[in-house]
Order: structure tokens, then sequence, then C-alpha cells
């Protein structure tokens, strides 16, 4: 019975390592190439490097559930996410010169919503697009945070808004008396 009891509890870690989705999408960029890249934040970011092999997987298969991992200050972030559909399958783009586009057939975009594990009313949305992934967020003890890709750059930041020397300069500037207007 004890030998039964070693085999099946090897047999279930066995199936649940090989069961899980490869989720090392993200991957910290060599620091040498950090040194090189200039950019005017604090330290409170992570720059990343993508498995493309798997973006494309990505791309093709669409998960309906997805685990993610992002590096981020000597900490591994868990995203849970799941799939959600922001446009019908039969979604048509018509372009300022009259065509019409089926997004489904020009796009492989996937987007995803869920939650970083270990951080209680966290919550993350990722959109894997064609040509870049970005994310956006909000974890408590962390704040809001973002993901995307540097411009000239095949690297992605993941930051929080902390990390902004200078603040977030977006306003709304929508006046308070909107409706009356």
């Amino acid at each position: 019975m004890k030998k039964f009891l070693q085999l099946s509890l090897m047999l279930i870690t066995c199936f649940s390592l090989f069961g899980q989705a490869d989720n090392a999408l993200f991957q910290n960029v060599d620091p040498e190439i950090t040194e090189q890249i200039s950019l005017e934040l604090s330290s409170d970011y992570s720059l990343l490097e993508i498995n493309e092999s798997l973006w494309s997987d990505l791309l093709t298969s669409h998960p309906s559930e997805l685990s993610v991992v992002i590096p981020y200050q000597g900490e591994m972030l868990n995203l849970s996410l799941s799939k959600v559909n922001l446009v019908k399958n039969d979604f048509i783009v018509r372009t300022s010169s009259g065509n019409d586009l089926n997004y489904s057939q020009e796009s492989n975009s996937v987007f995803y919503q869920g939650v970083v594990e270990g951080h209680e009313n966290s919550h993350f949305a990722l959109s894997i697009l064609d040509n870049e992934i970005i994310g956006i967020g909000s974890i408590p003890g962390i704040g809001d945070v973002n993901l995307g890709k540097l411009k000239n750059d095949n690297q992605y930041i993941f930051f929080s808004e902390s990390a902004l020397n200078h603040g977030n300069p977006f306003a709304c500037d929508v006046p308070d008396d909107y409706e009356s207007e």
C-alpha cells in the first residue's frame, strides 16, 4: 500500500508539471543591455525580453486560460488570466478610403484579463497583438502598472507609475458640468 501511494504521488506530480502551460513569455534583459538603455525612470521597472516562439504560439492557439510570469523587482508576478472577446467575429472596420476589413481575418490578436496571484484586489489586462504585447493593471502595494514595448528597441518594460520621475502628465480636462454643455 505504501508503494502504491508513493507511485500515485509521483504520477500526480509528473502530470501536474507537464500539464502546466509554459508561462515564460517574458524574461529579464541581460544586465549589459540594461546599462545601454537610458530611461527617465526611477528604479521601479523591469526591462524584459520576449519569448518570440511562445508569443507566436499564443497568437495561433488563443488559449482560454493563460498564466504569465513577469519578473519585477526581484519578485515573479504570476498573472492568472482568462480570454475575453472584445470584438465580435463579424466585426468590420471601414477605412477612410472606403475599404471594409474583417477584423478576425486581418488580426490574430487575443485579449486577456485577470489578477496577479498573491495580490488581493489586483487586476490586469493583457493584449497579445500581432506586432506587440501591451498590458495595464493595478496591484495593491505596487500601484498602477504598465507593460509595453520600448520605442526603437525590441525590449519591453514593466513599470509602476511611481517610477515616473515627472509623474503621469495625463489630464482628462473634461469640465465638471459636462452634461449641461
